[in-house]
């Protein structure tokens, strides 16, 4: 579940951040065209992405022990923080790349996660029969 609603918030900066600069382009959004620009919207898109990263990655790591997912996750989730310390020029890119570095982690982790309980599953069967 976590790892679901974090490839959603994940998509939703990057969306964000690929049809923003053609909202603004169309200048009829006015006071909202100008309140998604802002750098406190970002930062607040972001914590929801971090926190989700931060709580999904790492306990399912626990049980499946692929590190993969979480390295990854924790490279997408670098990306978007560097994100903010970049010129405008690059923010679109970074965010885009750690965006999609976070989604293929929580895609990877659910696979993973998934296998796991159902491998988890197949064995307490073994054991009943």
């Amino acid at each position: 579940m976590k790892d679901k609603l974090a490839i959603a918030c994940s998509s939703a900066c990057m969306i964000h951040c690929l049809l923003l600069p053609i909202v603004i382009g169309f200048s009829t959004v006015g006071f909202f065209g100008v309140w998604l620009t802002e750098e406190w919207v970002h930062q607040l898109m972001l914590l929801p992405v971090m926190l989700l990263a931060a709580l999904s990655l790492p306990g399912a790591y626990n049980k499946h022990k692929n590190q993969w997912p979480l390295l990854l996750g924790g490279l997408g989730v670098s990306v978007l923080l560097s994100a903010f310390l970049v010129a405008e020029s690059l923010e679109t890119i970074l965010t885009v790349l750690g965006s999609c570095l976070l989604i293929i982690a929580h895609l990877w982790n659910r696979n993973l996660s998934l296998r796991f309980m159902s491998n988890l599953k197949g064995s307490q069967v073994a054991e009943q029969g």
